[in-house]
């Protein structure tokens, strides 16, 4: 009788422990399921339509910086807006025959970039389960979509910005952790992704 009563309860025990982890792997693949999503949404037809007016600013400068290694216009000015983003978006150029798709394809990359941080950060504050819905809704968000596949360099800075919060937070609860170089070295790069050089 006592060992009926024992093993039932151990396997009430391994119920509970079951329905426990499956409770935690259902918030880690709902994640999973809208980074595909993030992807899907945002990667359709990337470079299906033309250029806006501010996009070919960017796109125009990064192709002087293919040809001539700086962001020097036909009529002698400088374009800095961005000027890590022209950099980057310089290869993309060179090797893709699509422009539309090339020009925006660092800022595609920087906002699924920013995905994990918004979940690791609202998994802090709430849990997996807040997690998982925080990402949901930022995956979702038409200001988001807009900015993913738009040629500018607010998703680099909206990326680097979430993740600067993450790992600044992280340093704050151990700083052993996570040094103060890894803090230090995010608003560097922010700021060649926004304003870049001034003369």
């Amino acid at each position: 009788m006592v060992s009926a009563i024992d093993d039932r309860s151990q396997s009430l025990q391994t119920r509970e422990v079951g329905l426990k982890r499956l409770q935690e792997k259902i918030p880690l693949g709902l994640f999973f399921c809208v980074c595909l999503a993030v992807l899907f949404y945002r990667g359709f037809g990337l470079g299906q339509w033309s250029l806006a007016v501010d996009e070919y600013y960017m796109a125009k400068a990064s192709g002087q910086v293919l040809s001539h290694g700086f962001p020097e216009f036909d009529c002698g000015g400088y374009y800095f807006r961005g000027i890590l983003q022209q950099y980057l978006t310089a290869p993309f150029l060179n090797f893709l025959d699509d422009p539309e798709l090339a020009v925006r394809l660092v800022p595609f990359v920087a906002n699924c970039a920013t995905a994990p941080a918004v979940y690791l950060i609202a998994k802090r504050m709430g849990g997996s389960a807040a997690a998982a819905i925080a990402t949901l809704f930022f995956s979702f968000s038409v200001i988001e979509l807009e900015m993913a596949r738009f040629a500018r360099m607010y998703s680099p800075f909206q990326a680097l910005f979430i993740w600067q919060v993450y790992f600044y937070w992280s340093h704050a609860e151990n700083p052993v952790a996570v040094p103060t170089l890894h803090c230090c070295s995010l608003p560097s790069f922010q700021f060649l992704f926004t304003r870049g050089l001034y003369f």
